[in-house]
């Protein structure tokens, strides 16, 4: 412990909490403001008359960075006595050093590049300061209690318009130093490439030069590792540009790597932003737990503002697109199916499906149109539609309900392989989706695809049509809103087959455009399976018959029919090397377009 009579009057000293060859460091507590410090007793036996300067040094480095908060600052330097020729009083730092953390196993790699990102800063801000570290290592790393990272032990710095002979010496730990080290012909590269051996460590958990000793260590640092290939491919890039053998391949400067550091940490940030929109309310953007994160990625306020906007609007896009797609999707089948019934004169299924269309507005307003236009008709005075009347409750039912069980779409009187109770039950799963109640969505999501499932089996018992095909891709859509994906891809698959088995039939009849658009569809249906070698035959089937249907045309010299049917075999068959009449066919279209005009 310390005996200096006038330290003592200051400072109380708690305990020791590091001793090296240069100095002993003990945690103490200032009298005047109770608050915490770091003494660093400088030992005098080590520093000769010709090193002196050294501790001079490092008490004008630390003295020149005081104010910048990653790197520990100096309150003050007491006068030594016959044992030290110095003490210097600094901020106390609460976390430990990164070597005692580095003990426990690699960090988190956010983690690993945010600690990274305050060396660099610290680094950067030092060597604007004409100070160069040349030290830097796990140890001389301390944590705050706050995980933030702060640099300390100036004591081999060299401050440039300083000139002694120490500091202008072989100085450094072995470890961490850059090749041209060695030879005491470097700047302030050396630095970067000791920051870019620190990164590594935090990021894997071992040293990148795996050697023996000292020597074989240094022989080893004549090539350039390979960062793990586990690693983010920004994080590989930092690493490479600051391990570079040759300093003038490095990093320019430790601002550059900074901006490197930060780019990646946003980038992380980014997607950290994007998954939360994908978890949470579409209707807001959730910053409440955005906030730890941002403060853990040093992300700016103002910059974690701009990301998180841009990736709501993004989001919002998205889910424009998205529901356009879908309205547009149901539009056509809810169309298709209402013309069905009313060709079958089905009235109580048209009745029905129009009323609850009409009443719960759950189509998109094309349709809900169309709806009002055919409620219309059939309500009119030439027409009385037969209303099915809801069947009465069971007790049995009554008492699922009441007990807060999810109506199964039977209780209110639908039959389960009714195509209307089907899109009634994917609306409602639509609706729980949009309240964030994802469990009711999958569940209604589920009941719905099963009862377009049950449909399309009954459709195809009386023969496969493309309402069979259509029903089975509306049971895919449904299961993989479930989140059920191997139900959605069989039920691709068996809508697939039924567009191929109507391909044959209308290649039967000769109806070779309608029979290309069934591989079309075939094909799509294919690709919502990912199944992508059978899409991709279908479409090139597709390609094919409206080839042949272009010949016939140009033959017949119908070049405007001959340029159309061309052009949409080119966008089925583009980028597909398998089907070898693709340039063909761009002659033919070239010619059918010079005839034409």
């Amino acid at each position: 412990m310390l005996e200096n009579e006038r330290l003592h009057e200051k400072y109380a000293i708690d305990k020791l909490v590091g001793n090296g060859s240069f100095s002993i460091v003990y945690r103490a507590t200032e009298r005047s403001c109770d608050r915490l410090v770091a003494i660093k007793a400088l030992r005098r036996e080590v520093y000769d008359s010709t090193s002196h300067q050294y501790a001079d040094s490092e008490v004008c480095a630390m003295g020149r960075l005081w104010s910048h908060p990653n790197i520990v600052s100096v309150h003050t330097v007491e006068p030594g006595d016959d044992d030290y020729i110095a003490f210097i009083v600094m901020e106390y730092v609460d976390g430990g050093s990164l070597r005692r953390q580095l003990q426990t196993g690699p960090l988190p790699v956010k983690n690993a590049l945010a600690y990274a990102y305050d060396i660099c800063t610290s680094l950067a801000y030092a060597h604007a300061e004409k100070v160069i570290h040349r030290d830097v290592k796990p140890r001389n790393v301390l944590l705050t209690s706050s995980q933030v990272a702060k640099v300390s032990d100036f004591g081999v710095a060299q401050v440039r318009d300083v000139h002694h002979d120490y500091a202008s010496t072989f100085a450094g730990t072995r470890r961490y130093m850059a090749p041209e080290q060695y030879e005491e012909k470097y700047d302030h590269r050396v630095d970067i490439y000791a920051a870019g051996i620190l990164l590594w460590e935090m990021a894997t958990g071992e040293y990148p030069f795996m050697a023996g000793t000292q020597d074989l260590i240094r022989r080893a640092k004549d090539t350039e590792p390979e960062p793990p290939t586990w690693l983010p491919e920004p994080v590989r890039a930092i690493l490479r540009n600051s391990l570079r053998t040759d300093p003038f391949e490095r990093f320019r400067d430790m601002e550059e790597m900074c901006d490197a550091l930060q780019q990646t940490l946003m980038s992380s940030y980014e997607r950290a932003v994007v998954d939360s929109l994908s978890a949470g309310s579409r209707d807001d953007l959730p910053t409440d737990p955005l906030e730890p994160l941002r403060d853990a990625l040093r992300i700016p306020k103002a910059a974690a503002m701009c990301i998180e906007r841009c990736a709501f609007q993004q989001r919002q896009a998205e889910n424009r697109e998205l529901e356009a797609a879908r309205a547009e999707e149901l539009a056509e089948e809810l169309a298709r199916s209402l013309m069905e019934h009313v060709r079958h004169d089905d009235a109580p299924r048209v009745a029905n499906a129009l009323k609850q269309m009409r009443e719960a507005d759950i189509a998109p307003q094309p349709v809900l149109e169309l709806v009002r236009a055919l409620w219309r008709q059939v309500s009119g005075p030439s027409y009385t539609p037969i209303v099915v009347p809801p069947a009465p409750r069971r007790a049995t039912d009554a008492v699922g309900l009441a007990s807060g069980e999810e109506d199964t779409g039977t209780a209110l009187g639908d039959d389960p392989d009714d195509e209307s109770t089907a899109l009634r039950l994917k609306a409602k799963g639509k609706q729980h989706e949009l309240d964030s109640k994802w469990r009711r969505a999958r569940s209604m999501y589920r009941r719905s695809a099963k009862a377009y499932d049950r449909k399309a089996q009954a459709e195809a018992r009386e023969g496969v049509s493309a309402k069979t095909a259509r029903l089975y891709q509306s049971a895919g859509e449904c299961f993989g809103l479930a989140g059920d994906t191997r139900h959605s891809h069989a039920s691709y698959t068996q809508a697939a087959s039924c567009w191929i088995d109507r391909a044959g039939q209308y290649r039967d009849a000769e109806k070779w455009e309608h029979a290309a658009e069934a591989h079309r569809f075939a094909a799509r249906a294919y690709d919502q399976a990912e199944r992508k070698e059978e899409a991709e035959t279908e479409y090139l089937a597709a390609a094919d018959l409206l080839y042949r249907r272009a010949r016939n045309a140009y033959e017949r010299h119908a070049y405007e029919d001959a340029a159309e049917l061309c052009q949409r075999a080119v966008r089925l068959a583009s980028g597909s090397s398998r089907w070898r009449m693709a340039e063909e066919v761009r002659h033919l279209l070239h010619a059918a377009r010079n005839a034409w005009s």
